[in-house]
C-alpha cells in the first residue's frame, strides 16, 4: 500500500506534521479512516488525524480529491482542537504554542480548472460544483468559492498570538491571479516558506506533467524568525507521488520550549 510504504519512508526523519492533498480516498467511510490512523500509529506511535472529502457518494473507496491532516509524536499533545471542511476542501488541527499562541495548521485541495464547467464524470471539480448547485448557487463557481470560504473561515479565526501554517495543493501558481490564494496571503499576511528560504523557487514546477509551481506552504508572516529550512521534494525522492513535497522546519523551542524542530 502507497500509504504504508510513504509512512515508513517518512518515519526516518523527526517529523511531526503530515498534510496530504488528493488521497482519492472515500475517508467518508470509517474503516478507511481507521486504515490510515492504523498505519500511521504503527510508524509514528501518538498520532491525532483529521480527514475530508465531499459528501458525493460513490460505490467504492476511491472518491476524486480529499485532504489528510497528521499530527504525530509527542506534538500530539499540544493539540486543542480539529476541524473538517463539510466540503471536503480542507482540514485543520490547531496547537497551543509558548505564551498562549495557537498554531491553525492546514491541508488544503483546490480543484484545477475546469473551464468547460460541470462535466458530469465525478471529478473533484464535479463533485465541487454539484455540492454548490445543491446548495442553491445558480453559477456555481467551486475554485472561487473556496477562495471566499477559506477566507470566512480563517477570519473567524484570526485572534491575537494565532498564526497560520496552510500547506497545499492549490492548483495554480499563487501570485498569477490576485484573486485567488495570493489574495488570502495579502488579507491574513501570509509567505510563501519556500521562496522565504529560495527565492529562486518561485515557479519550481511541483507536478511531473506540468511547468508551473502549484504546491505551497505559506506561513504567518510572524512565523519567519522560526523558519529554520524550507523546501522542494526531488520528483519520487519519498513517495511515488506525481507531485515534488513541500517540506518546511520551524524551531521548536521557540514555537513550543522545546528541544526539536518542528
Amino acid at each position: 500500500m502507497e500509504f504504508r510504504s510513504l509512512c515508513h519512508e517518512l518515519a526516518q526523519y523527526d517529523l511531526d506534521v503530515l498534510a496530504l492533498q488528493e488521497t482519492n480516498l472515500n475517508t467518508g467511510v470509517f474503516r478507511h479512516r481507521d486504515k490510515l490512523k492504523e498505519i500511521l500509529q504503527q510508524e509514528f506511535g501518538m498520532v491525532k488525524m483529521v480527514t475530508a472529502c465531499t459528501p458525493i457518494r460513490t460505490d467504492s473507496a476511491y472518491k476524486p480529491g480529499g485532504v489528510m491532516l497528521a499530527i504525530v509524536g509527542p506534538s500530539t499533545h499540544r493539540v486543542v482542537d480539529t476541524k473538517a471542511d463539510p466540503y471536503g476542501r480542507w482540514c485543520s488541527a490547531t496547537l497551543t504554542g509558548k505564551d498562549h499562541r495557537l498554531i491553525h495548521i492546514y491541508s488544503i485541495y483546490q480543484s484545477v480548472d475546469q473551464p468547460d464547467g460541470f462535466s458530469g464524470t465525478r471529478t473533484y471539480y464535479d463533485q465541487q460544483w454539484e455540492i454548490l448547485k445543491m446548495a442553491d448557487h445558480t453559477d456555481p463557481k467551486p475554485r472561487q468559492q473556496l477562495i471566499d470560504d477559506l477566507s470566512a473561515e480563517l477570519r473567524q479565526r484570526q485572534k491575537p498570538q494565532t498564526d497560520f501554517i496552510l500547506l497545499g495543493d492549490f492548483n495554480e501558481t499563487v501570485g498569477m491571479d490576485m484573486t485567488l490564494m495570493a489574495s488570502i496571503c495579502a488579507v491574513f499576511q501570509l509567505v510563501d516558506a519556500v521562496t522565504a528560504r529560495h527565492p529562486t523557487c518561485y515557479n519550481t514546477p511541483t507536478y511531473n506533467r506540468g511547468s508551473r509551481r502549484l504546491d505551497y506552504g505559506l506561513i504567518s508572516a510572524t512565523l519567519l524568525p522560526l523558519l529554520k529550512e524550507s523546501g522542494l521534494n526531488q520528483f519520487q525522492e519519498v513517495s511515488t507521488s506525481d507531485h515534488r513535497a513541500v517540506f518546511l522546519q520551524l524551531d521548536k523551542h521557540e514555537l513550543f520550549q522545546t528541544g526539536n524542530p518542528v
